[in-house]
C-alpha cells in the first residue's frame, strides 16, 4: 500500500473522520511504502492546521524508515483520500 499525505493525516490525527479506518488499514497491510515528497506534504500539511510539531515529526521519524517509492513494486493500493490516486489507476483505500 502506497501512504499519501491525505491518508497519513487520517492515520496520524484522531481527529480525522476516516482516522479509524486508517488505522484499521494501515495495521493489516502487508507493505507499507512512502515518497519523501509526501512526508514533506504531510508535514506542511500538518503545520498548517497547527498540529503538535513535535508529535508530528515523531510520527514522520517512526515510518521514514520502512517505505519505498510504489511503482517500483508495482503496489496498487493507497491509503488515501485523494481522488487523484484513482484516475492515474491506483485503488484509493479511504473513500467517505
Amino acid at each position: 500500500m502506497l501512504l499519501d499525505t491525505s491518508g497519513l493525516l487520517c492515520l496520524h490525527h484522531r481527529a480525522e473522520p476516516l482516522h479509524k479506518a486508517a488505522v484499521k488499514l494501515f495495521d493489516a497491510a502487508e507493505q507499507k511504502f512512502i515518497h519523501s515528497y509526501v512526508l514533506a506534504e504531510f508535514v506542511a500539511l500538518t503545520t498548517a492546521r497547527g498540529l503538535p510539531r513535535q508529535e508530528v515529526l515523531g510520527f514522520v521519524a517512526d515510518i521514514e524508515d520502512s517505505f519505498e517509492v510504489m511503482e517500483r513494486f508495482g503496489i496498487a493500493e493507497a491509503l488515501t483520500t485523494d481522488h487523484h490516486f484513482e484516475q492515474a489507476g491506483f485503488r484509493r483505500l479511504l473513500v467517505a
